[in-house]
């Protein structure tokens, strides 16, 4: 039986061969990777996630999921996987190992880094059991076996009621400042990663009002006013979650939207704790439940609209262009899904980063925290580290060291063509 998209309709369709979309989450070990222990788990955890079990399929002028009823493998390609669908058994999500390193993708059509993260963990549960016969000790972890909430598998946006009138917040229509960068002909992705102690870094967000995605925020921002003084709009786009405002606190599909940061050059003359302070600020106005509702009205609006369109290929020229627009209303971005306890294996997870699709935005910061370590991830369309080099600049005038710096070039992660 085949299942309607909702809520992920526009990410589905604006996949094409310019843009996947594709996340990966890449963990280093301290050992090598059993790849066979790897492959059990994987086929044991999946039975807790059925929806991710799953392919699209064509049906008259839309796409629909269906049920994937072939087998799972993990591969060997963890610095060049592929989401295409000939070349993974046609699913939506790959698992690959090499060396010490695995490295799980999806398309960020079926999730977001909160809703994919708990199958990662239970992967991870499973590999730690099935290598060493004892549980590592995790926390909130789900298992196959264990009953899936009905909240879970629900779209938010069937029980959302678009016709609701809630209060937003004035808009400047203002063009953000673009990083004159030359994006790669080769769509390469360049990789930049760095570690710092967590409670280092939780003291000083603490001392100045501040929160990791913030911090990031505004030190990149200062970075990028620094090399470029005549800069003007420099907004970060901060990766919010929408579930609570949405009313499915535990929905796995993708609920994720940007709050806009700008950073006015006169921040420059500011003490660090008060740009800290105007950013939090601007977060919490902007994340207020019934703001985000204002917003998640016009998404299903604008998804009726798509679902409206009678060709497929209108429904992908609207979404691409829908999301084109989207990653051009800000400078970067910034993400983080919270900290993470792995149980044992916190010991033995020597970094853990997201890498995103940077096709559209050239540089997104990504942060992870697990441990007593803060892992930061930044993806860059271009090879030039300047703007990585001032924002360790700027944390390290803190007092915050940043360790570890590595940099890696990885081909772009390919996905499905609906077109």
């Amino acid at each position: 039986m085949s299942q309607k998209l909702l809520s992920e309709q526009v990410m589905f369709y604006s996949i094409s061969n310019e843009l996947s979309n594709f996340v990966q989450i890449r963990t280093e070990f301290d050992e090598e990777i059993d790849k066979g222990v790897l492959e059990g788990a994987l086929r044991q955890a999946i039975v807790r996630y059925p929806y991710f079990k799953v392919k699209t399929a064509r049906e008259g002028e839309e796409l629909v999921l269906e049920e994937n009823a072939a087998p799972l493998f993990v591969y060997e390609d963890a610095d060049a996987p592929t989401l295409e669908p000939e070349k993974n058994q046609d699913y939506l999500f790959r698992v690959s190992a090499a060396g010490k390193m695995i490295n799980i993708s999806f398309l960020h059509a079926i999730s977001d880094g909160g809703g994919f993260m708990p199958f990662v963990k239970t992967i991870f549960y499973y590999y730690w059991l099935q290598k060493t016969g004892q549980p590592p000790q995790m926390t909130d972890v789900h298992l196959a076996g264990d009953a899936i909430p009905e909240g879970e598998l629900r779209d938010w946006m069937a029980d959302f009621d678009e016709h609701q009138k809630m209060r937003t917040l004035p808009e400047k229509a203002e063009e953000p400042f673009v990083l004159p960068v030359q994006k790669d002909p080769d769509r390469r992705v360049f990789v930049f990663t760095f570690t710092m102690d967590s409670h280092v870094f939780m003291k000083y967000s603490q001392e100045i009002d501040g929160s990791p995605n913030a911090i990031m925020a505004l030190f990149m921002s200062r970075a990028i006013h620094k090399i470029h003084p005549d800069a003007e709009n420099i907004i970060a786009g901060v990766a919010a979650n929408f579930r609570k405002a949405s009313g499915n606190l535990l929905g796995y599909r993708d609920n994720i939207g940007l709050l806009k940061l700008p950073y006015p050059p006169k921040m420059d003359q500011m003490e660090i704790t008060t740009c800290a302070t105007c950013a939090r600020g601007s977060i919490i106005l902007q994340s207020d439940d019934e703001v985000v509702r204002a917003g998640l009205v016009k998404s299903k609006q604008f998804s009726q609209y798509i679902q409206s369109l009678p060709t497929l290929e209108e429904k992908c020229r609207v979404s691409s262009y829908a999301v084109m627009k989207g990653s051009g209303c800000v400078t970067f971005s910034v993400s983080y899904v919270g900290k993470q306890d792995y149980g044992e294996l916190n010991e033995h997870i020597r970094f853990m980063g997201v890498v995103a699709d940077v096709n559209l935005m050239p540089l997104e910061i990504e942060v992870m925290a697990m441990g007593e370590q803060f892992y930061i991830t930044i993806g860059q369309n271009f090879a030039d580290d300047v703007y990585v080099k001032g924002l360790i600049a700027g944390l390290e005038e803190e007092g915050i060291s940043c360790r570890d710096y590595r940099h890696d070039t990885l081909p772009y992660e390919y996905g499905p063509k609906y077109l």
